[in-house]
Formats: C-alpha cells, structure tokens, sequence
C-alpha cells in the first residue's frame, strides 16, 4: 500500500470514529468511495458522502457486534471451565473425606474383613428402643441425619431405597445376615428383613448400643452393614 493509501486510511478510520480496519476492510471502504466513479479523486477524498458514510457505518457495526458475540463466547468458555474446576475441585474434597474416613480408627473392626472394606461411612451409635426389638416389626430404626449425611452418599445411581437395597449386614466376628435397607413410609431409614435373626441371635435388650457402618465391599462392590454390640 502506498504513503498516500496508508495517510488516508488513517484518515478515514480517524473521521468515523475507529482506527483498527483490517485490510479487507479498507477494501471495502475503497469500494464504497469508488463510487462517485474517480480513482483520483477516491484516493485523495477525505470525507464520506451521507449514503457511503452510513454504509461504512454499517460495516463497522457489523464488526463491533461480531467482537461482542466472540466476547459473550469467550466469557461462556470460561463459565464452562469455572464448572469443570469446581466439578474437580468437588470430587477431590469428596476423596480427601474418603481418606480421612479410612483411618485404622473409623473402620469396623469385622474379624477377616478389613482388607475388603473400599468406601466406608463415619459411625453412628444408637441405644436399642422397644420398637427396635419388636419382633412383629423386624426393622431397626437408623439415624435421618446420620443416613443422608454419611450413608447415602455411598448408593449408586441404580440403588432404588425406596424399593428396597438388598445388603449383606456383619457382626464382629464376621458372620453375615441378609437385610434390606430402605426408606420406610417415605421418611424413616431402616434395616429389615434379616434384623429379627440379628437381634435375637445377640439376645439384644433394650437400651443395649449399636454401632452402625455402612460400606461396599471391594471385591464385590456390593453395599454393606457392620454392626458392633455394647451392653449396658
């Protein structure tokens, strides 16, 4: 591009208020001041008529939208990885408890079965109540809090509690009772099924404590009980 096109590009980008065109575009302004049909006079005219000035103006438009829309993309992009880092950062918190909650200290202490424990739950202790040792009932009773806090977090997405999880419960010397854990009326958590063979094979009393973990074996995956006695 020769001195004179560069000054009147210059010129023309300065008298309409944007001093970035692109070659293309200077084309285009070429093209529109072509239209009084001189090339002398295109190339040393200083002023846009009205109909080419609005035109212009146009195009600029145009380019200023299109920077807006590339802008709003980006700014979407990076909500996008926003998302993505709090995902991350979610589930390596998530794991970081998981850690914490595999200490020697916080698994069940089930004879033989500490090498096949994977994901296990905090404890929680309850005293047995008459409803608990009911044998018309057979279900035991589980903490709301403790159960959607620490115990549901361990379901997977194909595990229906309101239908009904079949799980394996553990005493501490490793004997196992089939159960199933389960919403109960839409709000109470509770063990049944095989709880009446627990209860009566501990000659569980009220006011006896339970300790309650819920875990996946790591062989299996399978959900899991262990449940440790104390007597009062």
């Amino acid at each position: 591009m020769s001195q004179k096109n560069s000054w009147n590009k210059r010129k023309t980008c300065s008298h309409i208020g944007y001093e970035d065109f692109t070659e293309e575009e200077y084309e285009v302004c070429k093209a529109l001041l072509s239209l009084k049909g001189d090339t002398q006079d295109q190339e040393e005219h200083e002023d846009f008529p009205a109909e080419e000035y609005k035109v212009t103006e146009a195009l600029l438009s145009l380019k200023r939208s299109q920077e807006k829309k590339k802008h709003k993309l980006n700014e979407a992009d990076q909500d996008a990885i926003k998302g993505c880092k709090k995902i991350i950062i979610t589930n390596i918190h998530e794991e970081v408890q998981n850690l914490d909650v595999m200490n020697d200290d916080n698994l069940p202490p089930v004879l033989g079965l500490r090498n096949y424990i994977s994901r296990c739950s905090m404890p929680f202790e309850k005293q047995m109540t008459k409803s608990d040792l009911r044998v018309d009932q057979n279900r035991l009773l589980l903490n709301k809090n403790h159960v959607q806090t620490s115990f549901l977090p361990l379901l997977r997405e194909d595990e229906n509690i309101k239908e009904g999880i079949a799980v394996i419960a553990y005493n501490m010397d490793g004997n196992v009772f089939t159960m199933t854990f389960k919403i109960w009326a839409e709000k109470y958590y509770v063990l049944m099924g095989g709880w009446k063979a627990f209860f009566q094979a501990h000659t569980l009393q009220i006011e006896d404590y339970l300790k309650v973990w819920m875990f996946r074996h790591s062989e299996t995956n399978k959900l899991c009980f262990a449940l440790s006695i104390r007597k009062v």
